[in-house]
């Protein structure tokens, strides 16, 4: 069997309802305002009550100039985190490519696996490799178990499987059932 590569989808993010638009000035002339009168009464104010601006002693001046900043301290980057996956983070979808039925005898199907991320924040580490194990349920001869591998935000899984089921009217379910670290 041929492998075939592909990139889980992320679950789609529901849109933000419209809101309606809100007039901000009524918001933010009072909070300048306030935030002016503040300026002005810590530029104005004095630790002593009754002080005014005149009686407030300089401070004395620095023989080397003003004063030094803050070195100001350079960060590095942070180390990206990824998740561990758990069999509850895929979702497996079974795509039909072909389908030969035999009356009441059953039906031979061809399907692929679909991978699927169920969480939209699902971030696997790209150096590491993931076996998920899942089994596919509804053949004629009980649960057909198979595996693909994780790698980053790409799934490798068989190009086509193969499985008889009893009847035209069975559908085929992919169930995860273990996923693991290679």
């Amino acid at each position: 069997m041929s492998e075939q590569y592909t990139t889980y989808e992320q679950p789609a993010t529901q849109p933000a309802s419209p809101a309606k638009r809100r007039r901000w000035p009524h918001v933010v002339i009072p909070i300048v305002t306030l935030f002016v009168g503040v300026v002005i009464g810590a530029a104005g104010g004095s630790d002593t009550p009754g002080a005014t601006a005149a009686d407030t002693p300089n401070p004395a001046p620095s023989a080397s100039g003003p004063a030094p900043k803050a070195a100001v301290e350079e960060e590095e980057p942070a180390e990206p985190t990824y998740d561990t996956p758990a069999s509850t983070d895929f979702r497996l979808e079974v795509k039909t490519l072909s389908k030969e039925c035999f009356g009441s005898a059953g039906c031979n199907l061809t399907y692929r696996i679909l991978v699927h991320a169920t969480r939209p924040t699902l971030s696997l580490d790209p150096s590491k490799t993931y076996e998920l194990t899942y089994e596919v349920r509804g053949g004629e001869d009980g649960a057909q178990i198979n595996t693909a591998e994780i790698t980053g935000d790409e799934s490798t899984v068989d190009q086509e499987e193969m499985l008889s089921t009893p009847s035209s009217k069975t559908v085929l379910e992919a169930v995860v059932t273990d996923i693991s670290e290679q």
